[in-house]
């Protein structure tokens, strides 16, 4: 219009508002950002515990070196006294060295304050299995400052899945165990309350030496399951293997269900992702991992 001031073209894009444009604030119930573990080298594992009915938690990595030098299990520990976690400390200490190509690791917490990790070992060159694979584990009851020395507790086993504790300490570790190259054999290794371990129960259903796995005790007093999903299926249909066993004792319950899911028929190389949780019931869900 005459006499008007003509508008700039283009116009100049707004300014994004801030993101996020909520004003950050703790949640309700929960803290503030906090450190837990410092560590110098690449994190390639971490699994997380908390105490049954306190609530604070343990959480256990591994650690790549990058180098040729063997691969690291640390652990930081949340003392609820002091509300500060504790330095990571390694646990996988002489014979039992994380070794290389094996990098899993579980922890739990009992109800006694007790933190009990659990980790898989194999030396440099694990085609000649020498020295022999094994699981090992040590514990913790003063939140992570000490740690018993390692014990090994299975032998040419390599892989640990998960594990589960109850309030009263018995605990329940789901391993892999190998047969011949790229296959194995889920294995149980339970721990009684006052703190023997006993022999590896092996289950007769083959799966993928790199398979994923979870472990829940669902349930209390005589009602309490251990209950187990390993998924496998290398260039093959997915299928899932779910394992079940009274806490207190009895055989194992093993059965296999196909998975179907449209453009999924193989799982990639990298496997699928499973997790589980109780709350009245027992949950397990998996997610897909991409094979590139």
């Amino acid at each position: 219009a005459p006499g008007a001031t003509a508008v700039p073209w283009p116009t100049a894009v707004p300014p994004r508002p801030a993101y996020p444009t909520m004003e950050p604030r703790a949640w309700v119930g929960g803290s503030a950002r906090q450190t837990t573990l410092q560590l110098p080298e690449v994190v390639l594992a971490l699994d997380l515990a908390a105490h049954p009915s306190a609530g604070w938690p343990a959480l256990a990595s591994v650690v790549w070196s990058g180098d040729d030098d063997p691969d690291r299990v640390f652990v930081s520990v949340y003392n609820p006294y002091v509300h500060q976690w504790s330095h990571a400390r390694q646990v996988d200490v002489g014979a039992s060295h994380l070794g290389r190509y094996v990098r899993t690791v579980a922890v739990v917490v009992t109800g006694s304050n007790e933190v009990v990790v659990v980790w898989g070992m194999s030396d440099p060159d694990f085609t000649d299995n020498d020295p022999p694979s094994g699981i090992w584990t040590a514990s913790s009851h003063d939140f992570g400052e000490s740690w018993s020395i390692p014990q090994r507790i299975a032998s040419d086993c390599r892989m640990v899945t998960d594990a589960a504790a109850s309030a009263d300490g018995i605990i329940a570790v789901q391993i892999i165990c190998p047969l011949a190259r790229q296959v194995a054999v889920p294995a149980m290794v339970l721990r009684d309350a006052d703190g023997r371990w006993h022999a590896p129960e092996r289950l007769a259903v083959p799966v993928w030496m790199y398979s994923e796995g979870a472990l829940v005790i669902s349930g209390q007093g005589a009602a309490a399951q251990i209950v187990a999903l390993t998924l496998t299926g290398q260039h093959a249909a997915p299928q899932a293997v779910l394992m079940t066993r009274p806490l207190a004792g009895g055989h194992w319950q093993v059965s296999t269900q196909t998975l179907s899911m449209p453009g999924l028929e193989h799982l990639g190389t990298r496997m699928w992702h499973v997790r589980g949780l109780t709350y009245d019931r027992c949950l397990l869900y998996t997610s897909d991992a991409a094979d590139e």
